[in-house]
């Protein structure tokens, strides 16, 4: 006995709620209800999940936005929305972004080490030089 309450938060995505009422005449174990019955109880909800899961087309379609933004990051737009300027930084955001390329400039492909990615699209790796306190995080796609 129970329900579902399906509600719609955005264009691409909705909240599913799923209510049961057990009715359990006696002892239950923790453990077996922990481990069986709820993963059963919401084995409908994992496929209603994966009937409509639309993750891939989604992210894709919002990596193709950032993409299109970075792909324009030397120009800025004018008054009638034309893009046709470079961007203009200041003295501190100048030396920041030539202070970050000078280190980056010692980082090479032999200080990475392969890390697990908690994501299966990207794959992540780690670089730790001798001397610094900082490490180096490189996250690229799986190809």
């Amino acid at each position: 006995m129970g329900y579902i309450k399906l509600q719609a938060l955005s264009k691409n995505t909705c909240h599913l709620t799923k209510v049961s009422k057990l009715i359990l005449a006696g002892r239950i174990p923790r453990k077996l209800m922990s481990d069986t019955l709820i993963v059963r109880g919401l084995s409908d909800v994992f496929q209603l999940r994966e009937t409509f899961n639309r993750d891939d087309e989604i992210d894709q379609a919002e990596r193709n936005k950032l993409i299109a933004v970075m792909a324009q990051s030397d120009v800025i737009g004018n008054a009638s929305g034309m893009l046709d300027e470079a961007e203009i930084y200041n003295a501190m955001e100048e030396e920041k972004v030539q202070s970050v390329t000078r280190r980056l400039d010692n980082v090479n492909d032999d200080h990475f080490q392969q890390l697990v990615s908690p994501d299966f699209r990207t794959k992540m790796s780690i670089a730790f030089l001798p001397g610094e306190m900082n490490a180096y995080l490189r996250v690229s796609e799986r190809k």
